[in-house]
């Protein structure tokens, strides 16, 4: 905290906006300042009250309040005049009065701790403008470089690009401000870039010059301060090295002034005056309002062409605080919803199976004469489903009554003679023919194929091979009693640890995914088998309370409950396991 001056206002009856205006008017300008704060009391009883903040987030810092309430306090107990000690933390406070009475005190943060805070808030504003009245002539630039800035200032908004907001910048500064060279850079990883010169184009890079221009750049940026070469007359010294070996280079003058925007340094303006000789403080003020209107222009342009990844981190060191919290609590609520216990649920694809199933197979070789069903026909038991051909049969029949015939003739000649072995060979030769014929009917009989059971076709669709030979034995169709289904559910191995008898399930069908159909798990089975590339059991299960439309061979997903466990382990125990693994196996 440096020595307190007052400044004074004609009147007590300030309202907030004035104040607020007038803050603006003053900080903004001079990058020295980072921010400031106002406080007003209007009597001695009132407590002070925050009545300005300039930019608004240092209305939150309470070491500028502080300051400012500090100022007040002494004022009003009448030791405004006695110096203070300067503190190391760049805050300065200066009282408001008005007719002798305090009214309030303003209090400024300065970007570098150590720097001339005389320097910094000189010349120190006239109360008349916290009252509404306008600026002092120590902030208002002359009429012509408020006319230059317009056209300065329109002449970069006017630009696509940074890299040509730059040109016309240092082009424009260069013919107002009457110097032989302006240089533009920009802050990108901790080092200024020359993005822009007011005579030519940019060299190559690695050029000389433009290391030289840089140089200086950083120097002043560093120091968050205007550094000149040789130095303003009055002002405070500098570390000016880079700048000495710049103006070495040309007429042996130079000075550079940092690019501000909200308290944040982001650039550098470099100007080498055609005069020889120290710059003037004139000049160096005129430098740095132009420095103050433009810079926050360019700004604007360069965080457009910012990788959004910059532009994330750029905000997250100007919210570092609120980055932190957000972090911090995110992580937290990561933490509590890996934590926060849930249903484990297994799931495996599954199809559905009659209880008991029947196969109705060909009794013999033969051909698909007829057919009477179809796959999902309800059919009652002894229900003719379809036959075979049998003329072969009929042919084979009507030549065994022929023959049948023959052996009984010769068996009633042989009787008609009493020769009695030619009768036993004749009865003999009736009775195989007799036995073959009873076959031929058998296989006639059985060539019209019956339903053994009552229930449902669930495989076997003969009207697309009518007249198709079928061998003995060939499946033809496959029936299941309705109503009675077994439930197969394909589990893979890595999930069977977590699987018991008489776990409760649920089936979604492709056919009926409208419908969640409840299960329990009645047996697994302990042979593996191999589907898709992967192992799986097959776990059979038990629906509870099927829907009508539930058919035998229908397809769907089943879910079956593993009991409780953290969301976390839930969600990565299959990656775990899988790296477990994967170690044990490299021998680790």
């Amino acid at each position: 905290m440096g020595r307190r001056q007052p400044l004074r206002s004609p009147t007590a009856f300030v309202s907030q906006g004035n104040l607020q205006v007038w803050l603006e008017q003053f900080c903004a300008p001079r990058t020295a300042i980072a921010g400031g704060v106002i406080l007003v009391a209007p009597d001695a009883q009132a407590p002070p009250a925050l009545a300005a903040a300039w930019p608004a987030a240092f209305g939150q810092d309470q070491r500028l309040v502080a300051a400012a309430a500090a100022a007040l306090a002494q004022q009003r107990q009448g030791g405004a005049a006695a110096a203070q000690p300067y503190r190391n933390d760049g805050v300065v406070s200066l009282p408001l009065k008005s007719r002798n009475q305090a009214l309030g005190a303003v209090a400024f943060q300065l970007r570098a701790a150590n720097m001339d805070w005389e320097e910094a808030v000189r010349p120190a504003p006239a109360g008349a403008a916290a009252a509404g009245a306008t600026p002092g002539t120590a902030l208002a630039p002359p009429s012509a470089d408020a006319a230059a800035l317009v056209r300065l200032h329109a002449a970069v908004m006017a630009c696509d690009n940074v890299a040509d907001a730059a040109r016309a910048a240092a082009a424009g500064l260069a013919a107002v401000l009457g110097c032989s060279r302006v240089a533009v850079g920009l802050l990108e990883r901790g080092h200024c870039r020359v993005v822009a010169l007011s005579h030519g184009t940019l060299p190559a890079a690695g050029n000389a010059l433009l290391r030289s221009l840089a140089d200086a750049m950083d120097e002043a940026v560093m120091q968050e301060a205007t550094v000149a070469v040789p130095a303003v007359p009055g002002s405070r010294s500098r570390i000016a090295l880079a700048h000495a070996a710049l103006a070495r280079r040309g007429a042996g003058t130079v000075f550079t002034v940092p690019l501000a925007r909200a308290a944040r340094v982001f650039g550098a303006l470099v100007f080498e005056p055609d005069a020889a000789g120290a710059p003037g403080a004139a000049a160096v003020a005129r430098a740095e309002e132009f420095a103050c209107l433009l810079g926050p222009a360019l700004d604007l342009l360069a965080a457009d062409e910012r990788p959004w990844t910059a532009r994330l981190r750029a905000r997250l060191r100007r919210q570092a605080w609120r980055g932190s919290a957000i972090g911090a609590g995110l992580a937290a609520a990561v933490a509590a919803l890996l934590a926060w216990p849930g249903e484990h649920w297994l799931g495996a694809p599954a199809r559905l199976e009659g209880a008991v199933q029947r196969v109705v197979a060909a009794p013999t070789d033969g051909f698909v004469k007829t057919v009477h069903v179809r796959p999902g026909d309800r059919v009652a038991e002894g229900q003719l489903l379809a036959e075979l051909a049998g003329e072969d049969l009929e042919l084979e029949r009507r030549k065994l009554d022929a023959e049948i015939a023959q052996h009984e003739g010769a068996l009633r000649a042989a009787l008609a003679r009493d020769d009695r072995a030619q009768y036993a060979s004749a009865a003999a030769r009736a009775d195989a023919a007799a036995a073959q014929l009873a076959l031929i009917d058998e296989q006639r009989s059985r060539s019209r194929l019956a339903a053994p059971i009552a229930g449902i076709v669930i495989k076997g669709d003969l009207t697309q091979s009518l007249g198709a030979p079928v061998a003995r034995g060939d499946a033809l169709l496959t029936l299941a009693p309705a109503g009675s289904y077994r439930l197969i559910v394909e589990v893979d191995e890595r999930d069977m640890p977590h699987l018991a008898a008489g776990a409760r399930g649920s089936l979604t069908l492709a056919a009926l995914p409208e419908d969640a159909i409840a299960f329990r798990v009645s047996r697994i089975t302990p042979v593996a088998i191999a589907r898709d590339g992967r192992n799986a059991f097959e776990v059979e299960g038990t629906l509870e309370h099927p829907p009508a439309a539930v058919r035998p061979g229908l397809q769907g997903v089943a879910r079956i409950h593993a009991g409780e466990r953290a969301l976390g382990w839930i969600w990565g125990h299959r990656l775990i396991d899988w790296l477990r693994l994967r170690l044990w196996a490299l021998g680790a």
